[in-house]
């Protein structure tokens, strides 16, 4: 007999389309909601330290800039100007690029932490 349901319905009666129960992964309700808990925890906390971290360094970064024009208006001849700019450029393209190193290793810890969270629980099952 063929069956006439949409995949909605049969979602919500617990059957899949390939014969099985569709919701298999939510028979320990309990403990993948605790792991959930706090696996969201972690990446919350984690997502703030990322956000102070960035917000930071743009605070650094904007009174390095106001610094900057400062000097560059205070030049008073082509060659100090141009040896500023690059000065100024080469500061720049450092500090980001270590900022981004640090988001970047951050946010993989972030991850593996919020994974372990929910790792960690579901073994207790």
């Amino acid at each position: 007999m063929k069956d006439n349901s949409t995949t909605l319905e049969r979602s919500k009666s617990g059957k899949s389309t390939n014969g099985g129960t569709g919701f298999g992964w939510w028979s320990n309700g309990t403990q993948t909601m605790e792991g959930l808990a706090r696996s969201n925890a972690s990446l919350m906390q984690g997502a703030f330290g990322i956000a102070q971290e960035m917000l930071a360094f743009s605070q650094m970064r904007l009174r390095a800039n106001i610094d900057a024009w400062s000097a560059l208006a205070a030049c008073r001849d082509p060659e100090e100007l141009i040896k500023l700019q690059q000065s100024f450029t080469q500061s720049a393209t450092t500090d980001c690029l270590n900022e981004a190193n640090k988001v970047a290793t951050q946010m993989a810890d972030l991850l593996c932490g919020a994974a372990k969270c929910f790792g960690d629980q579901s073994a207790r099952t």
